[in-house]
């Protein structure tokens, strides 16, 4: 498993490699499963991410009729979602601020 990122304001395919996990289980039945959990004790693993990308290996030893096939039974992503400002939004506040600024000077001369 692959799980790659791309941040804020990348062209769509401008991704980095944040971790790649080897997962091969065993052909038999019932399926085996595993767990992966990436955590960061310093705070966030990543941060200024826009997007995130899963890409599964080939599992070498898919269950019979499986076909090499994988099943996610839960993917949960936690994070702090920033808003990032669209530059006219900035230009327009800071248009609406100078204005403010000169009409409050107008208001003591």
């Amino acid at each position: 498993l692959k799980i790659e990122i791309e941040g804020v304001g990348g062209d769509g395919d401008d991704f980095t490699l944040l971790t790649a996990q080897e997962y091969q289980p065993l052909g038999y039945t019932p399926p085996g499963s595993t767990q992966l959990i990436l955590t960061d004790d310093g705070g966030f693993l990543a941060t200024g991410v826009q997007k995130i990308r899963f890409t599964q290996n080939f599992n070498d030893e898919a269950i019979a009729g499986q076909g090499g096939s994988t099943v996610y039974r839960e993917l949960d992503v936690f994070g702090v979602q920033t808003t990032i400002p669209d530059p006219s939004s900035l230009v327009l506040f800071g248009g609406g601020f100078g204005l403010l600024l000169a009409a409050r000077r107008r208001a003591r001369g």
